[in-house]
């Protein structure tokens, strides 16, 4: 069986011109045995699990923990999020279609475990298609999940604020449920590129929320949707709300993989996974734009 190391190593080989130094913003090509490196001497290692660490140091929010990460894992891997993903990948696909593409080229930018650019990518992959996936994220602990259950995709540990690579590289972007750098993006993405950005509605898990604080404590990002629209011309909105079944067995998964429960009391968070509850809601809007705004 072929190591994990070694596919992400022949992938960067293969993509001449896609990294860039995080420090100096020089090209990056691999070195011996397991590094890739800049001109000016800035080294970056490969993990031996089959990831890249981009990040010159130490940076994120600890309470962003392996556990969440597991967590929100296992929930993902149990369908919950399908109706999600879905319009997401028409809209990657109905790009490569329209510039009769062979090649496409996503980033997902705060990718997390990396469920949701897997089933992106998987869902446009065959065919005509090949699909280049790249999910970077600034917690070393979903960029490990992700390595671990999902070879083929490149994933880098990185500063979205920063992002390790070349400018106009991508063909489509993904920021699902993460903070945007839009000058960022704007560097990255091709000339006829996608934006696509998933942000929470008012209902979003609006169960656990209420379990977990009660009447009152807000939901969604309002703003979100006009500070995008700020940034991108041809933008368009695909509203998705539904309801998903869950069973038992998913309720600590689902208090573990939010930051709805930071905040939360142990006995409310103990209460909620023994409440029996059948199903939470699903609402988000899927933001997609097209050519950044000067």
């Amino acid at each position: 069986m072929r190591r994990k190391i070694d596919t992400v190593k022949s992938l960067i080989r293969s993509q001449p011109g896609l990294l860039q130094c995080p420090l100096c913003e020089a090209g990056l090509a691999l070195t011996e045995p397991n590094s890739v490196a800049c001109p000016q001497g800035h080294t970056f290692d490969l993990a031996r699990t089959g990831y890249l660490n981009l990040l010159p140091s130490r940076k994120g929010d600890q309470k962003y923990t392996k556990a969440l990460f597991e967590a929100r894992s296992a929930v993902y891997q149990r369908g919950l999020y399908e109706g999600v993903v879905q319009p997401i990948a028409e809209a990657a696909a109905g790009w490569a279609k329209e510039q009769g593409a062979g090649e496409i080229r996503i980033l997902d930018l705060g990718c997390g475990e990396g469920s949701h650019l897997w089933n992106v990518a998987s869902q446009i992959a065959g065919g005509s298609i090949e699909v280049l996936a790249v999910g970077v994220d600034i917690a070393k602990e979903g960029i490990q999940v992700a390595a671990r259950n999902y070879p083929g995709p490149l994933w880098c540990v990185g500063d979205l604020a920063k992002a390790p690579f070349a400018p106009g590289q991508f063909h489509v972007l993904l920021n699902i449920f993460s903070p945007a750098n839009y000058r960022e993006f704007a560097r990255l993405m091709a000339p006829e590129g996608l934006v696509i950005k998933v942000v929470p509605g008012e209902r979003y898990l609006e169960e656990v929320r209420l379990a977990l604080h009660g009447e009152g404590a807000e939901a969604g990002e309002g703003d979100a949707a006009f500070l995008f629209a700020q940034h991108f011309a041809e933008v368009s909105t695909v509203e998705v709300q539904y309801r998903a079944a869950v069973d038992a067995n998913d309720l600590p998964a689902l208090v573990e993989m939010t930051p709805l429960s930071w905040q939360a009391s142990p006995e409310r968070k103990e209460a909620f996974v023994q409440s029996g509850l059948e199903a939470v809601t699903i609402d988000v809007a899927v933001l997609i734009g097209r050519r950044p705004l000067a």
